[in-house]
């Protein structure tokens, strides 16, 4: 399954997408700043996104087409 999760970069977001890249899913990872999960193998892309713009979100979906949203991000 393809998944995005919010908050790639925190705790939460961190370990449950390297769980789905492990079981073989494909991840997107949105999060502000710079990604710090280098480790993440095949099946892991990160992308750098404000949630609380529209427009930046809005392309990030476009972009990964997920069947699930994981919102691990505080606001």
């Amino acid at each position: 399954m393809r998944f995005v999760v919010t908050g790639a970069n925190g705790l939460v977001g961190s370990r449950l997408s390297s769980l789905l890249v492990g079981r073989g899913h494909t991840v997107l990872g949105l999060s502000r700043g710079e990604s710090r999960l280098g480790n993440l193998r095949e099946g892991f892309t990160f992308r750098s996104c404000e949630l609380s713009d529209e427009a930046s979100v809005r392309q990030a979906l476009e972009a990964g087409q997920p069947e699930v949203l994981i919102h691990a991000a505080s606001m």
